[in-house]
């Protein structure tokens, strides 16, 4: 049966019919694969138009949450917003201080590439941009609500939004002293006037809330779990709110959120209560919850090794926004967008100064990898973090790990070797006196940045003394005046060394009206500082001591303090401007009322 015959032709027909309907229907599959394809690619890479929100929440420590595995407190809020989003295991911070971390989560820099070393002293330079600038320039309304006065506008922060919102008001209403910090409910609701008020859902907001630390107090309902915990859940609380305004207004489902903490809380881990001092797991790790746009990806963990400095360049990246150059972070959006793909390995870096700055103590810096962490202090340390991941065994010494600890250090070396300790810059009052009811002192005297941190004493000696400091500052908050007393003479018999201690000692008293204990607090204080500037630094305190409040005890306090400095005849020169200013009976007086105290 040839082509040409009836059946030949037939057939030839069929086959002719199936193969153009095979073709076609094969090019059909083809453009239908192609759109599907595409609509994934644009799905998946295509700019996030809706909000861009960034919750960062203080001293949260990633290993409380349940959505890291914690079973004794219940954080639904966060838990429903994980399972819209990736859960990033191993994120840290760079800084356990509030200002630096904040600084470099916001910038991609780290913070000796920021400027941003301490939380007093270092305000933003100029040259810094923020991503609230870098969105703003992309068209976002940009707002920025905060809880805690550490991240005040005088900072520079507040120059990098458009709204921005630090007012706490008073304590105990008018003439009181200004609050320091307030309830995260409060900052939420300023907030969500705030989003009413802008009529668009192309915004940027960075909501603070001054989450788990001590002292804090939170409502009763949460009395079962510990008093950590009961932080931690009135913070999973507050973050639902959140959730719950955004879900009304149609907000949620086309936002970007980001829930972090901005470092965690060592809660006794290395003999340290809370944080500020070390940069071991307990206090670097972070937690890192990402929510995409139609929650893609959503209920998913990744182990990547990541970094605050990656927060900045992602957000850019998930806007379409071009990423400036010199960040040292890089965009996590392939880890977002899907479950297969990888990071390439690299090295977190954190430090503390705080100990330098505050206290004249080592600083301490370290290096993360996917192994190990090299601390480098007065005493350097190396742990391998799969092996003894609460890092009890110092390696450095081992010498079966003596090529890791090398390796490490010299890595470290040369990530800062162009990154010296800068003098921080004077503050203004009333920033001053503000901060410093809140424990933090500036302008006395500690090592300067010139001393190298293996002379000076290790940070891990001095743990304990750093807790009892704290622990003083936060009943001088409370009102609880004597008990700060009691608490900073503990901590200058602890180091005598610690100015910062002293002035405050030397302040309570006063107000206390224990004005012979005053002057010897003040004298040792004014000891510490070197004989350069120690008569410069003591006529300022006198003429202070005397302009404040000119009493016939502040008078002879001030001459006191001259003669135990050896300047007897400025001492002189006092108790006569004393009986001048009150007269001899009031100055005998008072003089034998100070030799019974």
């Amino acid at each position: 049966m040839g082509p040409e015959s009836p059946a030949g032709r037939l057939a030839y027909s069929v086959h002719g019919r199936w193969r153009y309907r095979f073709v076609v229907g094969f090019i059909w599959f083809a453009v239908f694969a192609a759109a599907a394809a595409g609509w994934r690619y644009a799905k998946s890479s295509g700019p996030a138009y809706g909000p861009v929100i960034v919750i960062s929440i203080d001293s949260l420590s990633a290993d409380h949450l349940s959505a890291y595995g914690y079973t004794k407190v219940h954080t639904p809020a966060i838990d429903a917003l994980a399972a819209d989003a990736v859960t990033f295991d191993r994120a840290y911070a760079h800084s356990p201080l509030t200002l630096p971390s904040h600084v470099s989560m916001l910038s991609g820099l780290l913070p000796f590439q920021a400027g941003v070393r301490d939380d007093i002293g270092f305000p933003i330079p100029g040259g810094v941009s923020l991503l609230p600038q870098l969105l703003h320039k992309r068209g976002f309304k940009t707002g920025g609500v905060v809880s805690n006065y550490l991240l005040r506008k005088e900072t520079g922060l507040g120059a990098a939004f458009g709204f921005f919102d630090d007012e706490f008001g008073a304590v105990g209403g008018e003439g009181s002293p200004l609050a320091t910090s307030r309830d995260g409910e409060a900052s939420l609701r300023i907030a969500e006037r705030w989003i009413e008020s802008i009529g668009t859902a192309r915004f940027f907001l960075f909501l603070h809330l001054d989450g788990p630390r001590s002292p804090r107090t939170v409502p009763e309902r949460f009395a079962k779990y510990s008093a950590y915990d009961a932080q931690v859940a009135y913070a999973d609380e507050v973050v639902g709110q959140l959730v719950a305004f955004l879900k009304k207004r149609g907000l949620y489902s086309g936002g970007v959120i980001v829930l972090t903490s901005y470092h965690g809380d060592s809660l006794g881990d290395h003999g340290e209560q809370g944080h500020g001092l070390f940069v071991y797991e307990r206090a670097i790790r972070a937690a890192l919850i990402v929510k995409l746009p139609r929650r893609d990806g959503g209920g998913r963990h990744s182990d990547a090794l990541v970094q605050h400095i990656d927060i900045t360049p992602t957000i850019l990246d998930l806007v379409g926004a071009p990423r400036p150059s010199g960040l040292g972070g890089r965009s996590l959006r392939n880890v977002l967008d899907s479950p297969t793909a990888t990071l390439p390995n690299r090295k977190v870096y954190a430090e503390s100064l705080a100990g330098r700055y505050r206290f004249g103590w080592s600083e301490v810096q370290s290096l993360t990898d996917n192994r190990y962490r090299f601390i480098k202090s007065a005493r350097p340390e190396l742990y391998d973090l799969l092996q003894d991941p609460k890092e009890r065994v110092n390696l450095v010494e081992v010498e079966t790990e003596a090529q890791a600890a090398a390796a490490m250090r010299a890595a470290l070396d040369k990530l800062t070797a162009n990154s010296p300790f800068p003098a921080p810059a004077p503050v203004a009052e009333p920033e001053r006196g503000r901060l410093a009811a809140m424990g933090y002192v500036t302008g006395l005297p500690v090592a300067g940045p010139e001393v190298p941190g293996d002379q000076l004493p290790d940070v891990k000696d001095r743990a304990a003394v750093y807790d009892k400091y704290w622990q003083a500052s936060g009943l001088a908050a409370g009102g609880n005046v004597p008990g700060a007393v009691a608490k900073y003479q503990e901590v200058v018999f602890d180091d005598p060394s610690m100015a910062v201690a002293w002035d405050r000692l030397t302040t309570l008293l006063l107000e206390s009206g224990r004005f012979k204990e005053a002057g010897e607090a003040l004298t040792s204080l004014l000891r510490l500082y070197p004989e350069s500037v120690r008569i410069t630094e003591a006529d300022q305190r006198v003429q202070q001591l005397l302009a404040a409040t000119p009493t016939v005890d502040h008078y002879l306090l001030a001459a006191r303090v001259w003669t135990a400095l050896g300047e007897k005849t400025r001492g002189a020169e006092v108790r006569a401007a004393a009986r001048k200013a009150h007269g001899d009976a009031a100055v005998r007086k008072a003089e034998r009322a100070l030799d019974r105290n």
